[in-house]
């Protein structure tokens, strides 16, 4: 059995904190790449001539675990909260809204990216007041590129 790594995911726009993990992965998906080619349909010909249109944004996914065993009520919910408002964009004047970026940290991965996918799965365990104890969360990042 390997040790669990620690993680964080760092907001880097719009503030709040960091919502810090261990994963003990059996693999780990992605970043990985996928190519696009538009058709180029040229009068006479039997089929189209293929002309590469743009690639698509690396995308790395992760499994976390949340769990509240020994922390405050509220905790897991905070964590799930937390994660769901980085797929909101932050407001920024009259301008083009672009997504809040994050600094993941996963042990030697050190990359910025743009949250575009939370689901959840809550439960099994709650309080008696029905705060979760427990949750499952994907979380689906793209690599962001500085232009």
């Amino acid at each position: 059995m390997r040790p669990f790594t620690r993680g964080q995911i760092i907001p880097l726009d719009g503030g709040g904190g960091s919502i810090q993990f261990q994963w003990n992965p059996k693999t780990v998906e992605g970043p990985g790449g996928r190519a696009e080619y538009a058709q180029l349909k040229c009068a006479g010909g039997e089929q189209p001539f293929l002309q590469f249109a743009c690639g698509d944004v690396p995308e790395i996914r992760l499994d976390l675990d949340i769990s509240g065993q020994d922390k405050s009520p509220g905790f897991v919910k905070s964590q799930v909260d937390a994660l769901v408002k980085l797929t909101k964009p932050v407001a920024r004047g009259q301008g083009v809204n672009r997504p809040p970026r994050v600094q993941l940290i996963f042990g030697p991965i050190r990359e910025k990216c743009v949250v575009v996918e939370v689901r959840p799965i809550v439960g099994p365990r709650f309080t008696t007041d029905l705060q979760p104890l427990e949750a499952h969360v994907s979380v689906t990042l793209w690599k962001w590129r500085e232009t």
